[in-house]
C-alpha cells in the first residue's frame, strides 16, 4: 500500500511540475511580447539604439519576432543601417519560423522572377511556402498566383 502511495504522489508531483513549466513559459511569453512592444514605440520616436538594445537579448536567445524586428531596425538606412546584420538577423528570423521574414525573403527574390535560375525560383516558392505554413495569407496568395503564372509560361519558356 505504501509502495502505490508513493507512486500516485510522484505522478502529481511531475503533473505540477510540467504544468509550472508551462505556465512559467506563459508568462515569459507575454514579457518577451511587452518588451518587442516597447521597442517598436521607442523605433517610432526614432529612438533606434535603445529599441535595438532592449530587444538584443531576446534575439540573441532566438526570439524569431525579436529577430524580425531587429533585422527591420538594421536593414533600414533611415534607422541603424548596418545591412549585412539586418541580413543575417532576417535569415535567423525565418529559420526560426517567423512568417513575416520568410514572406520578405520570399518577396525579395520575387522581383524579376521570370528571368530568374530555377534555384532562385525554388528558393522563392520555399519561402513563400514556409510563410504559407506559419499563417501568412499574402505569401499564400503570392504562391498561387505565382505557381498558376508558372505552370502557363513554363512551356513558353521552353520553346513550346
Amino acid at each position: 500500500m505504501q509502495v502505490g502511495a508513493n507512486w500516485r504522489g510522484k505522478i502529481i508531483y511531475r503533473k505540477l511540475l510540467i504544468l509550472f513549466v508551462l505556465c512559467s513559459q506563459a508568462v515569459f511569453a507575454e514579457e518577451d511580447s511587452y518588451l518587442i512592444d516597447d521597442s517598436l514605440a521607442m523605433a517610432r520616436q526614432g529612438e533606434f539604439v535603445r529599441a535595438a538594445d532592449l530587444i538584443m537579448d531576446l534575439a540573441d536567445d532566438g526570439n524569431a519576432k525579436a529577430q524580425y524586428v531587429l533585422s527591420m531596425y538594421f536593414r533600414d538606412p533611415n534607422a541603424l543601417n548596418i545591412p549585412e546584420l539586418g541580413e543575417k538577423l532576417l535569415f535567423q528570423a525565418a529559420e526560426n519560423n517567423n512568417a513575416k521574414a520568410q514572406y520578405d525573403l520570399g518577396w525579395r527574390l520575387a522581383a524579376g522572377w521570370k528571368n530568374d535560375s530555377v534555384e532562385d525560383m525554388v528558393e522563392m516558392i520555399y519561402w513563400f511556402e514556409r510563410a504559407t505554413f506559419n499563417g501568412s495569407d499574402d505569401a499564400y496568395g503570392n504562391l498561387a498566383i505565382l505557381l498558376s503564372l508558372i505552370h502557363i509560361s513554363e512551356p513558353t519558356r521552353l520553346g513550346m
